[in-house]
């Protein structure tokens, strides 16, 4: 009885909590708590000098509807584009680190693009675990069939903001390379980034 009680607990916790973070996500964003840097990239502050990398809400999925693995991949793009826009006109400082916890990308391209990749800690497994349903639920729409995250690519992202200005060029050309697929796939005309 004592463990049904905990589970129940536990799961009226995690309801609890992606409700609030539902509701809370305009008002954190007019706020600027939410630093949004393309309509599915913002970072968060959580330490001095440490901001941590989201791709976007349940509020951001609902509220742009039709997101697709490319569609996300261009959002992520252009949000790192413009956090380097932002580094290099001084808005962030260049010391400052991002971190997050990613599953979608594999170790290797990550590093090719600068970040530090490592193993969830205790910390943030606890986090992801919390976050996998609605993570599912999220993959499960923008695939358009009942999708479960893959555990065997998640980790942990690490990367200080003068080295996402070093990773600049290479962002650009791979968001470049992901606008001409999209515009491709979807013969729909879309902006391109111009890179240096």
């Amino acid at each position: 009885m004592i463990i049904l009680n905990i589970i129940l607990y536990l799961a009226l916790f995690v309801i609890v909590f992606r409700i609030l973070r539902y509701v809370t996500t305009p008002l954190f964003n007019r706020l600027g708590i939410y630093k949004y840097y393309s309509k599915m990239f913002f970072t968060v502050p959580i330490f001095y000098r440490v901001r941590e990398i989201h791709i976007g809400t349940s509020w951001d999925f609902f509220r742009i509807m039709n997101i697709n693995p490319l569609k996300l991949l261009i959002y992520l793009g252009e949000g790192l584009v413009n956090l380097c826009k932002d580094i290099e006109d001084g808005k962030v400082d260049s010391n400052t680190v991002f971190r997050g916890v990613t599953f979608y990308m594999k170790p290797e391209t990550l590093m090719k693009f600068g970040f530090e990749v490592n193993r969830l800690g205790i910390l943030d497994s606890i986090l992801f675990a919390i976050n996998y349903i609605e993570i599912c639920v999220l993959i499960s729409i923008s695939k358009r069939k009942l999708s479960l995250v893959s555990l065997k690519n998640i980790r942990v992202i690490k990367i200080q903001a003068k080295d996402i200005i070093n990773s600049k060029l290479k962002f650009e050309n791979t968001l470049n390379k992901l606008i001409n697929r999209y515009t491709n796939e979807s013969n729909t005309a879309t902006k391109y980034i111009k890179t240096a």
